[in-house]
């Protein structure tokens, strides 16, 4: 099992994006990948003749239902609801393919550790030589070219990664080594090289976390007054605030005339699509974007949370957040930990679909299960 996890590790943060960029399909990779870790898992299962039928697993038996269900009602072509089925069977694998080895996975640290220190010269290149894009035999965003050794346009599941390892570290009950400081540190100026604003907001609200959890009372109650000034003060000042975060479309999220020109924001758009009417199922798997069909059938947007809505209707969503919730609660980690990340989680899910992308559950997967061990073991 170790060996199958460290292949799908480096292949995933090291390789996917350099061969992505000379033209590699990830989505073929991914498919091969997964069809690998879920043959293995089944040959365990069948040596071991038992499985953990847990809240998780539940969840996903119901969505997959609601996507077959969906399919049928809206007579979605059977190939894009089997391909929408990926969304079941990448999670499910990678879960049991790392609670397969959850007694190892301090030995992981090292390989985290390098993974971050990594991330800088790579970013320092992607900085300051932009027009390496042009190179890509795959497009790439100028806004979304800093991504390091993760795959293409992964900007924000690089920092995703850096947030919560920043979180894991911070909040060790041990007091923090030099080196701890200095992964931090570096960690902070990695984030700072992206163009996730997402991930900004999540940064400082990770580290106001970090620093609340390891502050006496009367530090406590001044950061709880200091965070409601700040609340209002950001209130009192938003336009000018969401002008700085360079959201602007915010303001004007009910502005729906790009829809048909396939332009408007993931706001505008999430807007539309809560206003218009839906069905009781969705529109059918791969409404949103239909790989049969060339891609994007509405506009061009990336989001867990808009596709299944669009999707699978308000069911969808709820499976969504429900699928969230469980996968958190099979980790025996404190409540604070896990409903943090649960808000981190599904701010993600607006900006990015997170069932079908390995880096991200393997991310996920790996901190929840350190989360655990930690917890379990009262130390570090």
């Amino acid at each position: 099992m170790q060996i199958v996890f460290y292949i799908l590790f480096i292949f995933s943060f090291f390789l996917t994006g350099s061969l992505q960029f000379i033209g590699l399909s990830v989505t073929l990779s991914t498919y091969v990948l997964i069809s690998l870790v879920s043959l293995i898992m089944l040959s365990v299962f069948l040596v071991k003749k038992r499985i953990i039928i847990n809240s998780y697993l539940i969840v996903n038996l119901c969505l997959l239902v609601w996507i077959v269900l969906s399919g049928l009602v809206n007579h979605t072509n059977p190939l894009l609801v089997f391909n929408y089925c990926s969304y079941v069977i990448i999670p499910v694998s990678i879960y049991f393919l790392i609670k397969s080895i959850n007694k190892d996975l301090l030995k992981l640290r090292y390989l985290i550790d390098t993974l971050i220190i990594v991330q800088l010269p790579v970013l320092c290149l992607q900085f300051y030589f932009p027009d390496y894009i042009s190179y890509s035999s795959k497009l790439i965003d100028p806004l979304d070219r800093m991504f390091g050794t993760f795959p293409l346009s992964s900007d924000h599941f690089l920092s995703f990664f850096l947030i919560i390892n920043i979180l894991y570290i911070g909040t060790k009950k041990s007091f923090l080594t030099f080196f701890d400081y200095f992964i931090i540190g570096y960690s902070i100026l990695c984030i700072s090289l992206t163009n996730s604003v997402t991930s900004y907001l999540f940064l400082f609200s990770t580290l106001a976390v970090i620093l609340f959890f390891k502050s006496n009372i009367y530090l406590k109650l001044s950061y709880v007054f200091l965070s409601v000034f700040i609340l209002v003060l950001l209130f009192s000042n938003f336009y000018y605030f969401l002008d700085l975060l360079g959201k602007p479309e915010l303001l004007d999220m009910t502005n729906v005339s790009h829809i048909d020109e396939g332009t408007a924001g993931r706001f505008q758009t999430f807007y539309f699509v809560f206003i218009s009417e839906l069905q009781m199922f969705g529109h059918g798997p791969a409404s949103y974007y239909n790989p049969l069909k060339g891609g994007f059938q509405l506009n061009l947007n990336f989001s867990q949370i808009l596709w299944f809505y669009y999707d699978l209707g308000v069911m969808g969503v709820i499976l969504l957040i429900s699928l969230v919730f469980s996968f958190l609660y099979c980790f025996n980690i404190s409540n604070y930990i896990r409903i943090y990340l649960a808000i981190l989680v599904l701010a993600y899910s607006f900006s990015s679909t997170i069932l079908d992308q390995i880096t991200f559950l393997v991310i996920l997967t790996i901190f929840a299960a350190l989360f655990e061990k930690r917890n379990l073991d009262n130390t570090i």
